[in-house]
């Protein structure tokens, strides 16, 4: 039988927890060195077993004045394990309206991006109330809990540990953003069409534009942005979605620059000049 892999108990987690937050209170560099390694290990351990809100759980059970010396190192542990730092990730996944001459149109297509981004983002990035179409629809419950209503309420809200969350993502370099856009129904169209490709053109000239707002308006260090992707993929366990810059001929195995591709190169022209 293969020898069974032993999960650190959650006692040992918390204890080398306090052990580091011991060490690196009383600044003895080795006792603090090896501390940290042992607690990296036990979290990572733990991790492979338990939920982030677990381990968390574990590590918090210590005293309020040791949260402050194991946060952060609990937080880059957890990030890394989950693959964060080197992938963040915010998706957005913007309505548009089908038609845009149609007010009714754009009017149900913001609607749906303050439900989507604005109820986490106003709050989060722009430390601003939820948009006032959720304030203004009915039947939802977003009452502000107090520790009368819920008992729990003292240990959620203003949670700490989320911002360090916040800090490591904005301390840690980021992969550019990788935008990609599918033609909706382009399996059935003609090869020549596909390689026109106009609508993934607009949404890459768009998304390009508007990065560099974000470099010279908002003072954001982008690097770069990669576009997905460079040919097709099985991404979705199928070769209908057509991400890629090429065209594909599945009779003759034939690859074809898309416009985009040239568009979407071309677009260092303002650089150039």
């Amino acid at each position: 039988m293969p020898n069974e892999v032993k999960t650190p108990e959650e006692g040992e987690l918390v204890l080398h927890a306090k052990v580091f937050a011991t060490a690196t209170r009383i600044q003895v560099p080795g006792l603090q060195k090896l501390a940290t390694t042992r607690f990296i290990e036990a979290a990572e351990a733990n991790l492979n077993h338990k939920s982030f809100a677990e381990v968390t759980d574990l590590v918090y059970t210590t005293s309020a004045e040791e949260e402050n010396t194991l946060r952060d190192v609990l937080v880059d542990t957890i990030l890394k394990k989950r693959s964060l730092l080197n992938r963040p990730e915010f998706a957005n996944n913007l309505a548009i309206s089908l038609n845009t001459s149609n007010a009714a149109g754009a009017v149900a297509a913001f609607r749906y991006q303050d439900f989507s981004l604005g109820i986490k983002n106003n709050p989060l990035f722009l430390g601003e109330q939820l948009p006032a179409t959720v304030h203004n629809t009915t039947d939802i419950n977003i009452t502000a809990y107090t520790p009368s209503a819920n008992p729990e309420v003292p240990r959620f809200n203003g949670f700490h540990l989320h911002r360090s969350v916040l800090s490591a993502i904005h301390r840690r370099p980021a992969e550019p953003p990788s935008p990609s856009f599918q033609t909706f129904g382009e399996t059935g169209q003609a090869l020549d069409l596909q390689r026109y490709d106009l609508l993934k053109t607009s949404y890459y000239l768009v998304y390009l534009t508007e990065l560099l707002k974000v470099i010279h308006r908002d003072h954001v260090n982008i690097i770069g942005a990669l576009a997905w992707s460079f040919i097709e993929s099985n991404e979705f366990g199928s070769l209908v979605p057509h991400h890629g810059l090429l065209t594909l001929n599945h009779t003759t195995q034939e690859r074809t620059y898309r416009r985009s591709m040239f568009d979407y190169v071309n677009f260092r022209s303002h650089v150039w000049k």
